[in-house]
């Protein structure tokens, strides 16, 4: 969300995800906001804790995300 302008369905057809509405409700389940808004909060600038990770060249993610995905 951080480090791209794709739509949220662009971004969860890059994950693989069946659709966009289940990768924007897990979103909001792991991060507490909606990916909308998660985007604008840190565009405002007060969203700042961002713990992001380079997961592969070109692939980043939520550290939290990930430990929480192998729980």
């Amino acid at each position: 969300m951080l480090c791209t302008r794709q739509s949220v369905k662009q971004i969860s057809a890059g994950l693989y995800f069946s659709n966009e509405y289940y990768f924007a409700g897990l979103f909001k389940k792991k991060t507490g906001l909606s990916p909308g808004r998660y985007r604008r909060k840190t565009e405002e600038g007060t969203l700042t804790d961002f713990n992001i990770i380079e997961s592969e060249p070109g692939h980043y993610v939520n550290r939290a995300l990930l430990a929480s995905e192998s729980d």
